[in-house]
């Protein structure tokens, strides 16, 4: 029998709150993942604020997967719809919006 999947998400890593975020808000990602289930490289990304950007991308370099399998052999894979997100609430613990993605 041939094993074939996917990439597989097994951990995360909460990203750290910018200490200039005034709201919430969230980064798109998509990274490559290496034969060993670490993210290799970072493709691309879309922010609903660029303050995000970094604090998401250290984040997701903690990632671990289970690595994409071709014939039972481990290959780079790729995830490319990868949401980290960012709650950040008031005094009253009220989540403060995000702003809208254009």
């Amino acid at each position: 029998e041939t094993e074939n999947r996917d990439a597989t998400l097994l951990a995360r890593q909460p990203p750290i709150m910018p200490s200039t975020a005034r709201r919430s808000g969230d980064c798109i990602l998509s990274v490559a993942i290496s034969p060993q289930g670490r993210v290799s490289r970072i493709l691309e990304t879309d922010c609903t604020e660029d303050r995000f950007k970094e604090a998401s991308i250290e984040s997701v370099k903690a990632y671990r997967y289970l690595p994409k399998l071709v014939n039972g052999v481990p290959r780079e894979g790729l995830d490319d719809d990868l949401l980290v997100t960012f709650q950040l609430a008031d005094s009253r613990g009220q989540i403060l919006p995000a702003k809208e993605r254009t």
